[in-house]
């Protein structure tokens, strides 16, 4: 997007824009609509929380025993908890 589609006037006049996480987007945003307040899109909000709870359960099953009882109830619990 080129900041000459918008006029300045508009693009201060912006007051929310919703975007996904990505970094580079915040800067961009700032600069080109200085006045909007940046709110984070919740699908990737949820999508984010998603993979590092999946993460930290795969690192919890590693750690255990497969043969343990625990293991696999704490397994049946989990697979069940993050079906999507």
């Amino acid at each position: 997007m080129s900041s000459a589609q918008y006029s300045y006037q508009t693009r201060v006049a912006v007051k929310i824009i919703i975007v996904d996480l990505f970094n580079p987007y915040r800067q961009m945003i700032h600069d080109l609509f200085p006045h909007a307040q940046i709110i984070a899109d919740q699908s990737h909000v949820v999508t984010q929380v998603y993979r590092a709870l999946n993460k930290i359960r795969i690192q919890t099953m590693k750690d255990f025993s497969s043969s343990v009882q625990a293991y696999r109830q704490l397994k049946k619990y989990l697979e069940t908890s993050f079906e999507r």
